[in-house]
């Protein structure tokens, strides 16, 4: 007891995902035919895509005091929960590609002084925010994409010469 009025703290139970179920049978039916290169490059998709979009990380961008944002993120490609440093990630990894982040044509439309129902709408305060590591972050975005072409095609190929 911990003399505050309650038991002992429940655990929390994790569940077995069909994504790895789905990662192991194609493993295993991979290494039966002897896809080795087609497994190699599976694998190497998947780390790529819990590294940019399920790893526990930092946001990482760049506040008003010139440091990196602490609040917890998933993913290197994605921002904490404040709206701003969303904004500020999608905008960065969409200019790194040189082009403009699709979202902020809409963005533009909503933001107006004020809204039909008379309250305000939220306007940018301040300069706009930048990636604290944006190189690395461009490298994550070309890396997993990359990756994605690369595992498909081995694995298309590899199919095709199971036939």
């Amino acid at each position: 007891m911990n003399g505050m009025g309650g038991g002992m703290a429940r655990r929390r139970r994790t569940t077995a995902s069909p994504v790895g179920l789905v990662l192991v049978i194609a493993s295993v039916f991979l290494i039966y035919k002897h896809g080795w290169v087609a497994l190699v490059l599976l694998w190497l998709f998947v780390i790529l895509l819990w590294a940019a979009f399920f790893k526990k990380t930092q946001c990482d961008v760049e506040k008003e005091n010139g440091q990196g944002c602490g609040n917890p993120a998933r993913g290197r490609l994605r921002a904490c929960h404040l709206t701003k440093h969303k904004r500020a990630k999608h905008d960065d990894l969409w200019a790194m590609l040189r082009l403009q982040n699709p979202a902020s044509r809409y963005r533009i439309m909503w933001a107006q002084p004020r809204s039909g129902y008379g309250r305000k709408s939220p306007q940018l305060e301040g300069p706009p925010l930048r990636l604290m590591h944006p190189k690395y972050d461009a490298c994550m975005l070309g890396a997993t994409v990359l990756g994605a072409i690369a595992a498909a095609a081995a694995l298309g190929v590899q199919i095709i010469s199971l036939r």
